[in-house]
């Protein structure tokens, strides 16, 4: 089981909130800041429980989970995040929670139960030691307390449920919970009157949330399918293969940094280079033989001003020239590619000058 990036930074920034350096607890815990930075950093639970006992030494703050779960930004503004804060009702948002849920963690993070004191939403697979069990309880009641008041400002649950004793710092609890707090109960969680989970909220919009579960779907496609970085970079690449790729800008692009984004691919055995002629060549190969264009065609489309330099291009990212590469498509194919060849060049009206369609006009982007 793991845990993803999303909580990893949560707990740094929890342990900040505390005027004390993340980067010095990380360093304490023999942890690289780097993969601090990475969204692709996944944590197996016991690295990750691990952690939350150094921040807890650390920090000497006892409610450091209950701080993290009422007041974190890294989990409110993350994607599976915000997406379940976009949702119509309570009910929409804990379901989304619940089908994006690898996005912070492999363990599902609770389970909705009915009982006569009304709708339990009972926490689950909380692991570690008492006191990091302990942790886990704090951030996901307070978080879900937390999401609650974001779809009903005055929400006021039946209760609140602790498995754990009391702690010596009880009055953090109330003065979290009001005074609701129940421990030594039968599960972690909360109760809240049925009624509660489908009221619409005001602040949902159609749109925003129609744009963020699209993403979500594809982040969660790409982490069970275990898409490599090596993937995720040529497919960017090859959707946009007329403009020029520096590391920095496409970092961003994938929503790291273009350190991690190095250090993973390095990981991997390439290079951010290998990687660009590896998407080149894949659209140069699609544009030639898929769709049947010329060179000259498909060398306009790739933001070639020349197509002799495409030539050259297309020879160094695959060892063979356009016109060898043609040679290997079927007769039927080939056919209508010499016609286009044969084609004279198209003369330019103003000017009278002939122009091969691989220059682009003045202005052209």
């Amino acid at each position: 089981m793991s845990v993803s990036a999303v909580v990893l930074r949560a707990l740094v920034e929890a342990v900040e909130n505390t005027h004390r350096s993340g980067r010095a607890f990380l360093s304490l815990a023999h942890f690289d800041y780097a993969r601090v930075e990475d969204p692709d950093t996944r944590l197996e639970q016991a690295e990750y429980d691990a952690l939350v006992e150094c921040a807890l030494d650390f920090t000497d703050e006892p409610a450091l989970g209950l701080q993290m779960g009422i007041a974190s930004k890294s989990l409110a503004f993350s994607l599976p995040g915000n997406l379940a804060l976009q949702a119509t009702s309570l009910r929409e948002g804990l379901n989304v929670a619940d089908q994006y849920h690898r996005l912070f963690t492999d363990e599902r993070p609770y389970v909705l139960e009915e009982d006569a004191n009304g709708i339990a939403v009972k926490i689950i697979g909380l692991t570690g030691s008492a006191r990091c069990r302990r942790f886990g309880a704090e951030v996901g009641v307070s978080g879900m307390y937390r999401g609650l008041l974001h779809f009903l400002p005055d929400a006021r649950p039946e209760f609140f449920a602790f498995e754990h004793r009391a702690p010596a710092h009880r009055d953090a609890y109330t003065r979290i919970f009001g005074g609701l707090e129940r421990f030594e109960q039968s599960f972690t969680g909360l109760v809240v009157d049925p009624k509660q989970l489908d009221v619409r909220q005001m602040h949902f919009d159609a749109g925003l949330h129609a744009v963020l579960q699209q993403h979500a779907t594809k982040r969660l496609a790409e982490l069970e399918n275990g898409a490599s970085v090596r993937e995720r970079l040529r497919d960017y690449l090859a959707a946009k293969p007329g403009r020029a790729h520096d590391m920095s800008s496409v970092a961003r692009a994938l929503g790291t940094s273009a350190r991690s984004l190095r250090r993973r691919l390095h990981e991997e055995g390439i290079t951010f280079r290998q990687v660009v002629e590896e998407a080149l060549a894949t659209v140069a190969t699609r544009l030639l033989g898929e769709e049947r264009k010329s060179i000259q065609e498909t060398a306009y489309e790739m933001g070639f001003s020349e197509a002799s330099a495409f030539c050259r291009a297309f020879k160094r990212w695959t060892g063979a020239t356009p016109g060898e590469y043609q040679s290997t498509i079927p007769p039927r194919r080939q056919s209508r590619l010499r016609r286009e060849e044969a084609r004279p060049p198209v003369r330019s009206r103003r000017s009278g000058n002939s122009r091969s369609p691989s220059v682009r006009p003045e202005g052209g982007s």
